[in-house]
């Protein structure tokens, strides 16, 4: 890891059939991470996410979460949301309870999304027009956890997609 504060990542990748260089840049701010404040990591949007309990690259606890290199995805690709939940308060017997909800925006068009491989306990989901909701019950015995959905955003995927996670811890 690397301190908290303001940071410029730039990365130069060399194409091997034309030799061509491609350098991406982006500012980005590591936040800093309390101990008593509930508090989710950047949410990344992957290409797949499978386990690997053999680690290599872009491997982080214990999963490979290959990344998606552009915001576009194709009509037949599903969509894979990874992050970290940290501080999660424990009750006396070192029991979490939280509850993860995923908010899909279609930008006014109608949505059926999908999420395929939500980890814990279905709890609700909804369609109204441009939106769609799912919440899962969580438990666990950590103060932090990792997690990751796969999202299928159905034929109304054309235009821009708003994708919100809202941690609810209930204890």
């Amino acid at each position: 890891g690397v301190p908290p504060g303001a940071y410029r990542l730039a990365v130069q990748a060399r194409s091997l059939t034309t030799d061509r260089i491609q350098i991406y840049k982006q500012d980005l701010t590591v936040e800093a991470y309390g101990r008593d404040t509930l508090q989710i990591s950047d949410v990344q949007i992957a290409n797949a996410v499978v386990p690997a309990p053999e680690g290599g690259r872009f491997v982080k606890n214990g999963l490979r979460i290959t990344p998606l290199p552009t915001t576009a995805i194709r009509p037949d690709q599903k969509m894979f949301i990874y992050f970290e939940v940290y501080n999660l308060a424990r009750d006396a017997a070192g029991q979490t309870r939280y509850r993860v909800e995923y908010t899909v925006n279609a930008s006014g068009r109608s949505i059926a999304a999908r999420i395929l491989s939500g980890l814990g306990k279905l709890v609700g989901a909804s369609q109204s027009g441009p939106t769609a909701s799912v919440v899962y019950e969580q438990a666990g015995t950590q103060d932090w956890e990792p997690h990751y959905v796969e999202m299928d955003l159905g034929p109304t995927r054309s235009g821009e997609h708003v994708v919100r996670v809202t941690i609810t811890d209930q204890i």
